[in-house]
């Protein structure tokens, strides 16, 4: 399949949705210990009242998170 790089979507083998699940949590863990993701947050929680600069931080934040995802 074309994500089986990632381990994403590969349910081939009997440890496919294993391995899923374990790239999953690796990224997930490697995007919280990420101090731009800490500061990020941060910053989005000092500016909830702002509507316009909370939707600026969540789109770095997405595209933060599809530069991590092509890295692997």
């Amino acid at each position: 399949m074309g994500f089986s790089k990632w381990g994403f979507m590969d349910f081939d083998g009997p440890h496919g949705l294993l391995y899923t699940l374990k790239s999953l949590f690796d990224l997930s863990k490697s995007i919280l210990n990420s101090s731009w993701t800490v500061l990020t947050l941060v910053m989005t929680w000092k500016t909830f009242y702002n509507f316009d600069i909370m939707i600026l931080h969540l789109l770095d934040l997405c595209f933060y998170l599809v530069d991590i995802r092509l890295e692997y």
